[in-house]
This record gives structure tokens, C-alpha cells and sequence, in this order.
């Protein structure tokens, strides 16, 4: 599972990198740039940031997957631990009926406890229940903001973060929609509202990030990348046989 995840999220980053990031007015750094292209009619800027940023959950998932393989294979296969200690790390977040379900059990838990015991109990305290999700999602967000610090270009709050928040938003319209209708949302249209939402919330995420030349970096140990030798491959084949 390691070897397959570490090819499928070089492929999905390849995929982002051939896009052409359109220069920016907003905080960017060069070679970075917009996937909000103020070039091309609405429909297709928005359907082009809605690809990039599919892609990029698709490539952060596959990278997640495939270092905790890793320590999957450490844990179990060295240090003789139970593999219940590693039980999986997604719960296929691509069949989320709600952005609750998506957040709660479905993407990744990883800094769930620290989301929980950081933001949402101490926010829970003072505002009740939506203090406590729209806290989770703050400490989320400044969290992540802070990993895009690290790369030595500054942060985006407004951007970043408030893109975590609108996540938590989106939690509290559907515990209100339960409250009103006494349903929990769910089924084909809980599907579609959800992939809408997060989509949505995540395109200004995936732009902070694309302007401030994270598509840019190096993803990988030396800089190995399978999806250039496949596409090395593809070209001297070409070129072997005239194509």
C-alpha cells in the first residue's frame, strides 16, 4: 500500500503542476500563482479551482496513506505492535453524506484530540455547542496556517483558516436543518451538499496555497519522481517508434 500511495500522490501532484497558474494581486511568491484565473468566464475558473482543489484532497490523502503505511509496517512488522493500534486511517471520506460525517469519521483523525481538547471544549464552555465546533475548526485552521508558515512564505488567515471555518458552518447549518425537520441530512442530496460545501470551502485553502508555490515544492526524498520517469518513458518510446 505504501509503494502504490507514494506513485498515486506524485501522479497527483504532477497533475497539479501541469496546470499554468494564472500571477496574482494577492500575497503570492514566484513561480506561484492563482487557481482563480480572472482570465476565464466564471464557470470554467470555478470548475478549474474545483478540479485543482479535488486533486490536491486526492494527493494529501494518498501522501497521508502512505506514510502511515510506513509506520503501519514498523509498528506491527518491528515493535511486534497489535494491528489494532493501526486500525485505517480514512473511512472513505468520498462517500461523506454529511460534513459532519466527512469531519467526524471519515477524513483522517489524527489531530482530532487536539482539535477537540485545544479548541472545541474550552470554546464549548463559553458559547455552548457551536462555540465548541466553530473552535475545533479555528484550532484547525491555525494549525494549518501555521504549517504553510513553515515553508517560509507567512500565513493566510483570512484564507487558511477562514476556509476551516466555513467547514464549521456548514456543521452548524446541518445540525439546524435536524432541528427544523427533525432529519438528519444524509442520502443523495446529503452526498451532493456535502461535496458542494467542502469543495466550496476548500477552493480559497488550495489557493493560499498554490500562491504561496506550494505545487512548486519538492514532495518527495531526493526529489524521486516516478511520474516524470513514466512520462520520460512515454517520450523516448515516441521517440524510439516515430510517433
Amino acid at each position: 500500500m505504501a509503494v502504490q500511495m507514494f506513485i498515486v500522490s506524485d501522479f497527483a501532484v504532477f497533475a497539479q503542476q501541469s496546470f499554468i497558474l494564472h500571477p496574482s494581486t494577492r500575497p503570492t511568491i514566484t513561480p506561484g500563482g492563482t487557481i482563480l484565473d480572472p482570465t476565464m468566464a466564471l464557470p470554467s475558473r470555478y470548475g478549474k479551482a474545483a478540479l485543482m482543489t479535488f486533486i490536491y484532497a486526492f494527493q494529501l490523502s494518498a501522501t497521508f496513506i502512505w506514510g502511515y503505511s510506513l509506520g503501519t509496517i514498523l509498528g506491527v512488522g518491528v515493535f511486534q505492535q497489535s494491528p489494532a493500534q493501526w486500525p485505517p486511517l480514512f473511512d472513505a471520506p468520498w462517500f461523506a453524506t454529511s460534513i459532519a460525517d466527512f469531519w467526524s469519521k471519515r477524513w483522517q483523525q489524527v489531530f482530532k484530540r487536539s482539535f477537540v481538547i485545544c479548541g472545541a471544549k474550552p470554546a464549548a464552555r463559553l458559547l455552548g455547542r457551536p462555540g465548541g465546533v466553530l473552535g475545533a475548526f479555528l484550532v484547525s485552521g491555525l494549525m494549518h496556517d501555521l504549517g504553510m508558515w513553515g515553508m517560509g512564505e507567512g500565513t493566510e488567515p483570512t484564507f487558511m483558516t477562514g476556509g476551516f471555518l466555513l467547514m464549521g458552518v456548514g456543521t452548524l447549518l446541518e445540525a439546524g436543518f435536524e432541528r427544523v425537520t427533525g432529519r438528519k441530512v444524509g442520502g443523495a442530496l446529503g452526498w451532493c451538499w456535502t461535496l458542494g460545501w467542502v469543495l466550496t470551502a476548500t477552493i480559497p485553502i488550495t489557493d493560499a496555497l498554490a500562491r504561496r508555490g506550494f505545487f512548486e515544492s519538492a514532495m518527495n526524498p531526493g526529489d524521486f519522481r516516478p511520474a516524470v520517469l513514466w512520462i520520460d518513458v512515454i517520450k523516448r518510446w515516441q521517440t524510439l517508434h516515430g510517433a
